[in-house]
């Protein structure tokens, strides 16, 4: 295997590994919201039943809508693509380059392409943090206004 080939491949694994943490990052932020609404929604459901909604209950309630909100930013930021290679082809075609022309174009997409899901993935990686934080507020104030109400 020489060095070019050796590029591709290292290229291919980093996207592949880029669309795996994206998606795995949605799954994550998807999960943990449920897991707090299901909390959030079991002290309402006692409280409801008990005497009325107290102050930690709705402010578990707007940190979960928040966490809602993160979830969708989330989703939003999920820009992380591959190389359009039908695009390349026709850029390459209309300037007349040859296959060694058109291969370095190609590497040169696909670098360019995992540096930019990289930028995505911080961003990723950040709202995924917040949303997480405010997943965990929302579910510890649940919690704390049902053992409150015990």
């Amino acid at each position: 295997m020489n060095a070019s080939d050796w590029i591709d491949v290292g290229v291919g694994r980093a996207l592949d590994r880029q669309r795996a943490e994206s998606d795995s990052l949605k799954l994550l932020v998807t999960f943990v919201l449920a897991a707090a609404t299901a909390m959030v929604g079991t002290s309402y459901q006692v409280r409801w039943s008990s005497g009325g909604i107290q102050l930690l209950d709705k402010l578990s309630m707007i940190a979960a809508s928040l966490a809602l909100l993160g979830v969708i930013l989330v989703f939003i930021l999920d820009s992380v693509d591959e190389v359009d290679v039908p695009e390349v082809l026709a850029q390459s075609k209309v300037a007349g380059e040859t296959q060694a022309q058109l291969l370095a174009r190609l590497r040169l997409a696909a670098i360019t392409r995992r540096n930019d899901n990289e930028d995505v993935l911080l961003w990723m990686r950040r709202a995924v943090l917040a949303q997480g934080s405010l997943a965990a507020v929302s579910f510890g104030l649940a919690v704390v206004s049902l053992l409150r109400g015990a």
